[in-house]
């Protein structure tokens, strides 16, 4: 009994022993799922994986811990109530794939970024007085299984472009400066005189003794 005693004690620590050593499968650089993340960067901009939702009009969106490989995001804004009702403001596709996940949503596993300006797409809405305008971003990723749709909803402000400057005709005169002026009457003066000294001799001139 003591020798059945003695194997199962020697099995038992050789199970622990197994279950104790690291596994030698590495981790998957890009494991499966809806990786990637993004961020909202107003003025100045960083590399930090903060998110602002409120920016100026000219804003980045920063692109974090994506797959690798040859893939895209396919980018969308919207003006959203109050400002809008859906409507469409920009498009754009921006290369995501550069490196693999690792990093995650870090300043290591920054992908991409991208600047926008939507000054010119967003007028002819109108901002809400405090906040500015409303719009939400929609980021369709490549590579991603399952869903592959990201969302981030902000404000923008100073959308302004300000007014146009107008420059009305001048009825008056164009005038010319006092040096110019002096100048020109120099000028005739100079003129009037060289041509006093080269007129002919008339025929009636003196007559002679």
């Amino acid at each position: 009994m003591a020798a059945a005693l003695a194997a199962a004690v020697i099995f038992a620590a050789a199970g622990l022993s197994q279950l104790a050593r690291p596994s030698s499968v590495p981790a998957a650089a890009n494991p499966p799922g809806n990786n990637g993340t993004i961020k909202i960067d107003g003025i100045l901009f960083d590399g930090y994986p903060d998110n602002e939702p409120h920016v100026g009009c000219l804003f980045q969106v920063d692109f974090y811990g994506f797959d690798q490989g040859d893939l895209d995001a396919d980018v969308l804004f919207e003006a959203i109530p109050p400002t809008g009702t859906g409507e469409d403001l920009l498009t754009d596709t921006v290369f995501i794939g550069e490196d693999d996940n690792g990093g995650g949503g870090s300043e290591g596993g920054l992908d991409a970024s991208r600047t926008y300006d939507l000054t010119a797409a967003l007028q002819g809405f109108s901002p809400q007085p405090q906040q500015g305008h409303h719009v939400r971003l929609t980021v369709h990723a490549d590579g991603s299984q399952g869903a592959d749709t990201k969302f981030k909803v902000f404000w923008v402000s100073g959308c302004d472009p300000g007014p146009t400057p107008v420059i009305a005709e001048s009825p008056l005169p164009v005038l010319l400066p006092l040096t110019a002026v002096v100048a020109l009457l120099g000028a005739l003066v100079l003129r009037r005189r060289r041509d006093g000294m080269t007129q002919p001799v008339s025929g009636e001139g003196r007559a002679e003794d």
